[in-house]
C-alpha cells in the first residue's frame, strides 16, 4: 500500500509548503503539493 501525503496551504505559505514537500520526498514518500502556486507577496 502506497501512502500519499497531500500538502496544501494558502498563498502566504507557499515556500513552507515547498520545503515540506521536498523533505517528505527525501524520505522516499510521495507528496502531492496542492494549493496555489503564486504568492500574494510576489
Amino acid at each position: 500500500m502506497t501512502r500519499i501525503i497531500i500538502i496544501s496551504s494558502d498563498h502566504a505559505d507557499i515556500e513552507l509548503r515547498k520545503t515540506v514537500a521536498t523533505r517528505v520526498a527525501d524520505k522516499s514518500k510521495e507528496a502531492r503539493n496542492n494549493g496555489p502556486i503564486t504568492s500574494v507577496f510576489s
